[in-house]
């Protein structure tokens, strides 16, 4: 996995949490 889709799905899944 690359490491920008792996920071892309964090991000996604903080823009969730908020």
């Amino acid at each position: 996995m690359l490491p920008k889709q792996a920071h892309a799905s964090l991000v996604l899944i903080e823009s969730k949490s908020r």
